[in-house]
Order: structure tokens, then sequence, then C-alpha cells
């Protein structure tokens, strides 16, 4: 519950005009029954943080509405059911709030999901940093953007496959496509895997129908709000995504996709190096993993490989850290986790470290609000670094955090806690 408490006060008020944008339809939603905004004066609306200060068009009919995904838009409604149609009340801060407490219980979920392979220290240490030393916080809990569905979805079949839940597992990656669609690539994958891998095409079967039927659902609602069935929703760009992939050079490509992974504010590795120590484990521990975990993390990449080509690597501005990973982050923190039985004892010295640095980086953007770097500068700036500049005292605290994460570590070392359970392969 402290974390909980932790998300809920740091949630943003002043959010990006994607997340802006999803709590105003579900706002319209819940307080008049209709999605129509035609009669709203966005100029009269207090929030005006970015310009434009919301995503909205014409729909097939004519009726202006806001362009998001499906299921951002209708989780957000749940925050304002029993709210004013006022639109001088409007305000962002509850379905914030919601975002909250969903990132809150895609951690449980992963805990949930660790606990049944791993020691209760280690399984909690992994998901103390997953919460509190990624963008996990400072995006998918800061406010409702689609990642706070996907990761919530991903840490549901990390849970669900598990305990060999499959139809669980299909439902949950159902809700995480609603976010984005191509989702379904991990969805896919984590049924087709699974079910070849343990020849059985039961668990295939089960992970499809529960799925399914969440296309049909973001299909129905996008004819509803737009006037056509389309499963992507506000994002009927789809095809300027195919286009924008087939009209790049390789080159444009190959550099795409190395900034989701390096760049200075968006990068990947950059905000979370405790990958990199842990990588050597990961390699040698990947024969003993649970299939559930390679599977996913397969999965991720595959979902990584194509956001490359669908969207800039910044994604976007007015967010701290990545965002456009963050699935990847999900998919691969369980493989991450099996893994920590097989490192090495300089990796279990600088791992902790590594990962208390992570924390003192993400908290000052979380905790503060701050809304990361321009486009332009993504690729040599660091938001964190440009703050330790502008304000060195924040070294010392930086500094502390890693320390901390070190004794941290060696006190459950010494209770204990370092004594995990071998990871079964077969989940």
């Amino acid at each position: 519950m402290t974390l909980l408490a932790v998300y809920l006060a740091t949630c943003s008020a002043t959010p990006s005009v994607d997340a802006s944008s999803a709590s105003l339809q579900g706002w319209r939603i819940a307080t008049t029954g209709s999605p129509w905004l035609d009669d709203v004066d966005l100029d009269d609306l207090p929030v005006r943080y970015t310009d434009p200060p919301f995503w909205t068009g014409e729909n097939e009919t004519g009726h202006v509405v806001v362009y998001r995904s499906p299921g951002v838009t209708a989780v957000s409604t749940l925050a304002y059911l029993g709210r004013s149609s006022d639109p001088t009340t409007f305000s962002i801060r509850p379905a914030s709030l919601l975002a909250a407490g969903l990132a809150w219980l895609a951690v449980l979920l992963v805990y949930s999901a660790l606990r049944r392979h791993l020691s209760r220290r280690v399984a909690l240490g992994v998901s103390a940093v997953l919460a509190l030393g990624t963008p996990v916080w400072s995006v998918a809990a800061d406010a409702m953007w689609p990642h706070t569905l996907t990761t919530l979805g991903i840490a549901g079949m990390a849970f669900a496959a598990s305990r060999d839940r499959w139809l669980l597992a299909g439902l949950m990656g159902g809700i995480g496509l609603t976010g984005r669609l191509h989702l379904s690539l991990v969805v896919a994958t984590l049924g087709l895997g699974a079910g070849v891998l343990r020849r059985r095409t039961r668990i295939t079967v089960l992970v499809a129908a529960g799925s399914l039927p969440f296309l049909f659902l973001s299909a129905a609602w996008s004819r509803w709000l737009y006037g056509q069935w389309d499963p992507a929703g506000g994002y009927p760009q789809v095809d300027a995504y195919a286009s924008r992939a087939t009209s790049q050079s390789p080159l444009d490509l190959v550099l795409n996709h190395v900034g989701l992974w390096v760049s200075a504010d968006r990068g990947f590795l950059t905000w979370t190096p405790v990958v990199v120590v842990l990588l050597p484990a990961l390699a040698r521990s990947w024969r003993y993993q649970p299939d559930w975990a390679r599977v996913l993390l397969v999965g991720g990449l595959l979902y990584t490989a194509v956001q490359g080509l669908m969207n800039h690597f910044a994604g976007g501005t007015a967010f701290y850290g990545y965002r456009l990973t963050l699935e990847l982050l999900l998919c691969l923190t369980p493989a991450l986790a099996f893994a920590l039985p097989h490192t090495r004892r300089w990796a279990r010295a600088v791992a902790p470290v590594v990962a208390g640095l992570q924390v003192g980086a993400i908290a000052l953007g979380a905790t503060f609000n701050s809304v990361g770097l321009a486009l332009d500068v993504a690729w040599t700036r660091n938001a964190f670094a440009v703050a330790l500049v502008e304000v060195p005292v924040l070294a010392v605290a930086w500094s502390l955090c890693g320390v901390l994460g070190l004794l941290v570590a060696r006190a459950a070392a010494r209770d204990g806690g370092s004594a995990a359970q071998q990871p079964q392969q077969r989940g």
C-alpha cells in the first residue's frame, strides 16, 4: 500500500496532450453519455499545458471527438463517473489517479508472478526497482497513457502464465492491446510460443479465446466514436505509420531503432542500465528459464522492433524517461529476475548500486513532474544530467541512493534473501 500512496501522491495534474486528450474524452462520455464535443469550447477548458492541448478532430459523421486508442478513452470514463459536466470543472487529475492505481496493480501482478519461482525478498526487490527505478513510475503511473494499459496487460499475462491460467493470460493481453493494437504481437507470441514449446494446442486456443474479443470490442468502440470498424481506434494513421516505415532509408530506420536503446534522453539502456549488468546472467540462465518468461521476452523484442518502425524513437514530449520501450521492460523483467541466481560476484555487487542510482534518477522526475527534454536534443542531452548540472547538490542525494541500494542488498543477503529458488524450466 505504500507504493500505491507514492503513486497517488505523485501522479500528474499537468500531463501531455496524449493523456489530456484521453481524459477529456472519458470525462465527456461519463458526464453526458455522449462522446461528441461539438458544443464544448476547448479554449474554456482549464487544461492548456501543450499546443495543441488536445488531439481532436471530426469523425466520419462530422462530430468532434478525441482521437486516442480505445482502451485509454474507455478506461478514463471510469474516472469521471458521477462528476460534473461543466467544462470549467474539468481536470485530468481523476484519470491520473486511476492510472496510478492501475500501475500499482501491474507491479503487484509482476511480484506475484515472480514469487512463484523466487524468494519473497528477491521478488520484492525486483518489483521495487521496477516500480520506482523505471518509467513505470514517471510515465505509466503518472497519467493515463496507453502504456498504463499495455504494462498492466503484460503484467497480467506474466501472472497468469506463471499459474498456467491461459484464458486469463489472453484476457489480460486483450486489455493491453486496447492500449496499443500492436501489443497483439506479444499476446500472439505468448500463446503460440507456449503452445509449441509444451506441444499443447489448448494453450494457444485459450489465449486466442481470451484476447480476440477485445479486438472486436475495440472495433465496436471505434465504430461508435469514429464511424469506422477499426480496432486501432483513434489511430487512423496506421497507413501513415506504414508509409513512414517504407519511405525511410535503411540508415534512418537503423538509427531510429538505436535511439530506442541508447539515445541520451529516451534510451532504454540509458535509463535502465541494470539490464546491461544482468545480461550475462540472462544468457547463462536462458535454458533454465520458465518457458513463458522466455517467450514473453521474445514477444517484447518483436513488439519493440515494430515500435521502431512505427514511431520516432523519442516518442514525443512532456514525459520523463522513455515510454516506447516500457512494454519491452515489462516483458524483460521476469527473465532478468530469474537470471539473478546465475549472477557472478561482480554483478551481485554492482547491480544493487546501479538499481539504487536508477531509483534516484527516476524519483526526481516522477516526484517533481519533470517533462524531459525537447525532441531535437533527445540524442545528445539527458534530463537528469541537466538537472545535476543545474542543481549540483542533487549529485550527493543521487550517490546516496546507490549506497542505499548496496546496503539493502547486503542486508537481504545476510537474512537469506539471496538464496533464491532455482526457476523451473516450465511455468
